[in-house]
């Protein structure tokens, strides 16, 4: 009668692991805020990484307007005045290359990830 017990534990034992399995494979990370601030004439940091999902604000801490652009058009912030500030999400994996249209020196780069 001992055979019941042990396979039953067995077969239990088996199912709580491919639960957790199976809520690691499917479990996203939490969405974020990421920020980048504009300062000097910079981006900083000028390069950051994400997941896609997070958001990235940029806050103009400089006393001049700027403009974030991305190069293959998938977002552009218009004049974003001193103290104000710009958020996009972003929701598909890829690598998005950014400048300042009013500020042509001022490049940035922020790497998605599918995390």
């Amino acid at each position: 009668m001992r055979l019941p017990v042990v396979a039953f534990r067995q077969a239990a034992g088996a199912i709580f692991l491919l639960c957790l399995l199976g809520i690691s494979a499917f479990a996203k990370h939490a969405p974020r805020r990421v920020e980048i601030r504009i300062e000097d004439l910079k981006y900083k940091p000028a390069e950051i990484e994400v997941g896609a999902g997070d958001t990235v604000v940029w806050v103009n801490d400089d006393d001049t307007d700027h403009l974030v652009k991305a190069e293959d058009g998938s977002f552009n912030s218009g004049r974003i005045a001193s103290g104000r500030s710009f958020e996009h999400k972003f929701e598909k994996a890829g690598t998005f290359i950014y400048h300042d249209d009013l500020h042509p020196r001022m490049k940035g780069t922020i790497k998605v990830t599918d995390q």
